[in-house]
């Protein structure tokens, strides 16, 4: 949701307005968490940027003197007359599987046209100098921002692209390193890229609950490699995850065991679709793939001797790949050349 919406607004399809409020609208309120020991906002990262972050690197961003008086709008930790933009009070922002009958039921599980089709308001908050990173690197204080004003002041820092991720243990598509990004990464199952000159900043998602009815995600940003992953295009993608529905359901059909129920009511509600901007055949393949991904997510083993749930992993896994593949390639359709 984040990197298909980020990408309509920045490709000017959609105002930042519209795109933020699409974003909390469907998946609650979204902040991105800074942690305090790196320093993500001043400019190309190096090598030693991207290993272990130093407790001692000394005051952040908009904490020297001059840059702003001290009570800013903004999160944030810092107060007094050094702090940067948005620095604040502390006070915070208003928190206002397939199964085995799949070769008979795929048709009317993802309807039938599926089936036969598949073949610049900025508004920053922030001077672009200090990003209201209030307290200092060694204050241990982990600073939150609202979704909105941080993607402001990255489009103020040059951000052009965002980058999707969906990585597993074995398969780390989409990410580029260091270690300890693409194990969160993993250990989230998904990821966001932000795409700045000369540097990129990971996004790791984790769901956000706080009292007892708040609930909404926290992105914590890191420090990520700059090279570009080796991703298929939408047309490879697309050609891949045909090949791996047909050889999913050859081999699922050819086990023999208990059918589990049918999961089209399961899926009937699921929404895979994308942003506005994004061509037809991504949209198509960001639905498919969103229904596969949850039809997926329905296997289960019971009943199945050892030999069946050996054969029906591997073709659920090569399906996966696939569905994963499709996902990030449609995603990325509206910025690929």
């Amino acid at each position: 949701m984040l990197v298909c919406w980020g990408n309509a607004w920045l490709t000017g399809h959609v105002g930042l307005d519209e795109a933020a409020d699409h974003i909390e609208r469907t998946a609650g309120p979204a902040v991105i968490a800074l942690p305090p020991s790196l320093d993500l906002f001043s400019g190309p990262a190096s090598g030693s940027d991207l290993g272990a972050a130093d407790p001692g690197s000394g005051p952040g961003p908009g904490s020297g003197p001059g840059s702003g008086p001290g009570s800013g709008a903004g999160p944030g930790a810092g107060a007094g007359p050094g702090a940067g933009p948005g620095s604040g009070s502390g006070s915070g922002f208003d928190i206002s599987g397939l199964d085995t009958g799949l070769g008979s039921d795929l048709g009317s599980s993802l309807g039938p046209d599926l089936g036969h089709d598949l073949g610049a308001g900025l508004g920053s908050g922030s001077s672009g100098s200090g990003f209201g990173l209030g307290a200092d690197a060694g204050s241990g204080v982990t600073e939150e921002m609202p979704l909105r004003r941080f993607l402001a002041d990255l489009r103020v820092e040059g951000l052009r692209a965002l980058r999707l991720a969906l990585p597993t243990a074995g398969d780390p598509l989409g990410l580029t390193g260091p270690p300890s990004f693409n194990s969160a990464a993993i250990d989230a199952g998904e990821a966001a890229i932000a795409v700045l000159p000369g540097r990129c900043i990971g996004l790791i998602p984790a769901p956000d609950r706080r009292g007892s009815s708040y609930v909404g995600t926290r992105w914590t940003a890191l420090r990520t490699a700059e090279a570009t992953p080796d991703l298929p295009s939408l047309a490879e993608a697309e050609h891949e995850l045909t090949s791996a529905m047909r050889s999913a359901t050859d081999a699922l059909m050819s086990i023999d065991g208990p059918r589990p129920a049918h999961p089209g009511s399961a899926i009937a509600t699921v929404d895979g679709a994308l942003a506005p901007g994004y061509p037809g055949r991504a949209h198509r393949v960001a639905v498919l793939s969103a229904r596969l991904a949850s039809v997926l997510r329905l296997t289960d083993d019971r009943g199945l001797t050892s030999a069946q749930i050996t054969a029906r992993s591997q073709a659920l896994r090569d399906l996966d790949r696939a569905v994963r593949r499709a996902r990030v390639a449609a995603h990325h359709a509206i910025i690929s050349p």
